[in-house]
């Protein structure tokens, strides 16, 4: 299982910024998914550092929601992923919320989102267990997941878009780190610390530094520890079906006795 790197959020979040999302949360999130549906409820939320930089976008919030199985199960529509925006005195948040069974499937395929999701400032955890087992399903693709998008960054950065640079290098240094000591860590005091301590100072220059870090993730990522496949496949399988029924084992489950290792 991998370990997830915790510090105060007023190191990587403006002072107050925490509060104001639990707030939208808690107040305007909660009511646009009760009229979606009712008794609809968020059971897990983070807030992290914006993946890009724009100017107007100081974090954004991630949430797994669910709607009541008996919606689930009948012919009324429903939408499992709301997406937008709001507006706090340190700047623009952007948010998006998948149905849990969605965040699932997602974190399984080592979507950016919820490895970020993993890594965020907890805002609300009324999951259970269902984050110790999303942390046990971590795989060998997060490495990949990370790389990718710091390339993405980096080819922004190198074609003007200054707010690209750090972003870039966070994704490098997050990737290397979960590669090399399955460490997930995204606040950036903690990644350069580490970097130093672990490889020494970066060359000099952008480029040169976002070069050597996706090198150094590459080497990292052929002798890593994390697993092919995803080891609490079956264990997050059950959990879910558990929820669904509303067994209060769902919320209690003790992810130490399960031995899922299907990954299919």
């Amino acid at each position: 299982m991998i370990d997830v790197h915790r510090t105060d959020p007023e190191e990587f979040l403006a002072p107050g910024l925490a509060t104001a999302c639990d707030h939208w949360l808690k107040k305007d999130f909660g009511a646009l998914i009760d009229a979606e549906s009712s008794g609809t409820r968020a059971v897990w939320a983070t807030v992290s550092p914006p993946h890009h930089r724009a100017d107007a976008v100081c974090a954004e919030v991630r949430v797994l929601f669910q709607i009541p199985t008996e919606h689930l199960l009948s012919l009324r529509a429903f939408r499992d992923t709301f997406e937008g925006s709001f507006e706090t005195p340190d700047g623009q948040v952007l948010w998006c919320a998948h149905e849990v069974q969605k965040g699932i499937r997602l974190a399984l395929r080592q979507s950016h989102m919820m490895l970020e999701m993993l890594g965020g400032h907890p805002l609300l955890n009324d999951a259970g267990q269902l984050v110790e087992l999303l942390r046990g399903g971590v795989t060998a693709q997060s490495v990949s997941t990370y790389r990718e998008m710091s390339r993405g960054l980096f080819r922004r950065a190198i074609e003007g878009d200054e707010q690209s640079r750090w972003p870039a290098l966070r994704h490098a240094l997050t990737g290397l780190r979960l590669a090399s000591e399955r460490h997930l860590t995204l606040d950036g005091v903690a990644l350069v610390d580490w970097s130093r301590a672990a490889h020494g100072e970066l060359p000099h220059g952008f480029e040169e530094q976002t070069k050597a870090l996706l090198d150094a993730m590459a080497e990292a990522l052929t002798k890593t520890e994390l697993p092919d496949k995803p080891d609490t496949y079956d264990d997050l399988s059950r959990w879910l079906v558990e929820m669904r029924l509303d067994c209060p084992s769902a919320q209690g489950v003790n992810a130490d006795n399960f031995q899922g290792d299907s990954g299919q």
